[in-house]
């Protein structure tokens, strides 16, 4: 039996999200850090690369997140690649627990 670690949890919420809307994605690439899928719509495929982090940056205002994603050289190559065609990015963040979109 596999065992699911916490990025599962997150990439799910996403997956559970696109299955609500009735889209069926296809894994492209999968990793601990990033995801990336593919959805075929009737405008065409459309490509989406996640990533996700579950705690936000430390700030001085204590009531204001501040969230950062960083991409590796990898990353911005796979983004221009995806240029190409149509694209989507989405950030699944977490605060106390729940998720935010």
């Amino acid at each position: 039996m596999a065992n699911l670690k916490i990025a599962d949890f997150y990439y799910g919420s996403v997956l559970s999200m696109l299955f609500n809307a009735g889209l069926v994605p296809t894994l492209i690439e999968g990793s601990e850090e990033r995801r990336i899928y593919k959805l075929t719509m009737n405008e065409g495929d459309v490509l989406l690369f996640i990533k996700y982090r579950t705690k936000p940056n430390k700030t001085k205002k204590p009531d204001y997140k501040s969230w950062l994603f960083c991409l590796t050289e990898d990353d911005k190559l796979k983004i221009e690649e995806f240029f190409k065609g149509k694209f989507f990015k989405i950030c699944s963040c977490t605060r106390n627990g729940k998720i935010k979109q």
